[in-house]
């Protein structure tokens, strides 16, 4: 294993890491109990943001964490 990818394995186990998934994640997961109907954007939004903050993971979404280079272990091919 490269030392690059040494140190994006570790990042992968770091819970202070953008890309760190906890074994209690999953793609099924509800975040929030607000479904969104067009008339609760304001307090569906509001919501969602905090869901994603508490999890480390808005940063997705305003562009705070950047493309991972091609050929590591983070980038989606």
């Amino acid at each position: 294993m490269a030392s690059g990818d040494t140190a994006t394995t570790n990042e992968s186990q770091n819970p202070s890491s953008s890309f760190y998934l906890h074994p209690g994640e999953n793609p099924g997961a509800t975040l929030i109990n607000i479904q969104l109907d067009g008339a609760n954007y304001h307090a569906w939004s509001r919501a969602m943001k905090h869901a994603l903050i508490s999890k480390n993971k808005h940063k997705f979404l305003d562009s705070s964490v950047k493309t991972p280079e091609q050929g590591t272990t983070f980038h989606d091919a």
